[in-house]
């Protein structure tokens, strides 16, 4: 690759040969510049339109770390708009514009380009926002967002979405989002990152990364909202993320209508809502389909003190069919777990989680339940008001081999399970059962799951999110529990 100089004025010759020589931002010819490195020198108040295509090995990279380090501050509509194929955007600062930092065009494909360590700050609405609204059947596909700080915009700090004015048939597609620091964003209606379909959620985008990024203190909705993300086998995930301090209904995590995702090794912690509803540290919301949920954290979340029974919870179910909620904890939430009413769930599966010190409710269903519907198996609740709610009706819930104790009232509407215990879990300072708690062994076999630190079950299993492997062998022992649910 050839290295390409500009700033905002140009200097020397202009003809982008060297920085003495820097080219203006106003001349430069995109298109003559698929295989170089174009540095942007010193501040740059004018916004940068990358209007042309490039090739997969032959991008347009734009940087900002050269001799003088390239910041854009741009009083207009954007700091940086692209609006081609395979167009890098490496080391840049963009602060302080009107609108949007950097905008990805919207009335056109768009393939293959990549945010990498730049830092997006204080811009008055977004700072990395594309909202395909044009209604001609467009498609953004193979876009990277990594390792980028993203602070202090007035709407959301990321979004990627489908709008209301867009075709059903518009689609976004392979968008990876990692290792990026999204934090002290929003506004009334926005969240840290915001990513699938908000006007048409009949459309079908696929592949959705979401790893490893701190999302935090954002206000206005929350932390993250995903919507319309559809695959058919686990390939899309939320992973590795700290979703702390956020404040509105989304809490840490909401996804809606989406399938096949997996949700692990996710921190969501003091998350809560100013008013209404929900305020969860993670919340599967409607009309998701084969969703894991495994392995989080979820502690501290407080909702919204005027709300009842449907704000704070670790983890809120609202709606899955084929959903595997396993070896999560949680610790002082307002409420250990909700699950959404029964009409919502198909095959919903919940084992091996830990939820203590919750301040309300252990677990509350949204209504009553067949046993076909839910199973909740091997779990600890521990809590100082309510342990089993159900909302309405006499629940047959599938609630068998869990641990509810130090609840006020231990059950509403609903009959603990015969093999279910209300005795002291006797767990240590680490939430993991001690050598003499009675939930060691004390589960039923549901499938080769691993615990919160990825570790097999014996057979029976230790009750809770951890097992109990201090002297006793790590391998699965024979047992005659029957084995139940369909993990794999």
């Amino acid at each position: 690759m050839a290295d390409f100089f500009v700033s905002q004025s140009g200097a020397g010759s202009t003809d982008g040969s060297s920085p003495a020589n820097a080219q203006a931002i106003g001349s430069v010819t995109w298109s003559s510049h698929p295989g170089n490195d174009v540095y942007l020198l010193g501040l740059i108040t004018t916004g940068v339109n990358v209007n042309a295509d490039a090739t997969e090995g032959n991008e347009i990279v734009i940087r900002g770390d050269g001799a003088t380090p390239g910041v854009i501050t741009v009083t207009g509509a954007y700091g940086i708009l692209f609006a081609g194929d395979w167009i890098i955007l490496k080391n840049i600062t963009v602060t302080g514009c009107s609108t949007y930092g950097i905008k990805i065009a919207s009335a056109v494909d768009v393939t293959g380009s990549t945010i990498d360590n730049c830092e997006i700050t204080d811009n008055v609405q977004r700072g990395i926002s594309y909202l395909q609204s044009s209604g001609t059947a467009k498609t953004l596909d193979q876009l990277t967002i990594t390792d980028s700080t993203i602070t202090g915009s007035g709407y959301e700090g990321i979004r990627v979405t489908i709008e209301a004015a867009g075709a059903a048939s518009d689609k976004i597609t392979n968008l990876t989002i990692t290792g990026n620091t999204i934090t002290g964003n929003g506004g009334t209606l926005y969240a840290g990152i915001r990513v699938g379909d908000s006007g048409h959620v009949s459309a079908i985008n696929e592949t959705l990364v979401i790893d490893n990024n701190t999302v935090s203190s954002n206000r206005g909705i929350g932390g993250v909202l995903i919507i319309g993300f559809t695959d058919t086998s686990y390939v899309s995930s939320f992973s590795g993320n700290t979703c702390n301090g956020n404040l509105g209904v989304l809490g840490g995590m909401n996804i809606q209508v989406s399938a096949y995702f997996t949700i692990e090794n996710n921190t969501c912690n003091n998350n809560e809502a100013d008013e209404g509803i929900d305020g969860h540290g993670l919340l599967i919301d409607d009309g998701c389909d084969n969703i894991i949920c495994r392995h989080n954290s979820c502690s501290g979340n407080v909702g919204y003190s005027g709300a009842d029974i449907t704000s704070g919870a670790g983890i809120m179910v609202l709606s899955v069919t084929n959903g595997e909620i396993y070896g999560n904890l949680g610790t002082g939430n307002r409420i250990g777990m909700i699950l959404g009413g029964a009409s919502a769930h198909t095959s919903t599966r919940i084992y091996n989680n830990t939820f203590v010190n919750s301040t309300h409710y252990g677990f509350i269903a949204g209504d009553a339940m067949a046993d076909d519907v839910v199973e909740i198996k091997n779990n600890i609740f521990t809590g100082d008001s309510d342990g089993f709610y159900v909302n309405t009706g006499t629940d047959q819930t599938d609630e068998d081999y869990n641990i509810f104790y130090g609840f006020d009232t231990p059950t509403t509407n609903h009959t603990l399970g015969t093999n279910t215990l209300t005795s002291d879990p006797l767990l240590d300072a680490n939430y993991k059962p001690t050598v003499d708690s009675p939930a060691y062994e004390a589960g039923i076999f549901v499938s080769s799951i691993k615990d919160y630190q990825g570790r097999p079950y014996h057979i029976p299993p230790t009750i809770g999110a951890y097992e109990f492997t201090s002297g006793f062998p790590a391998q699965p022992r024979t047992s005659t529990n029957t084995r139940i649910g369909r993990f794999t």
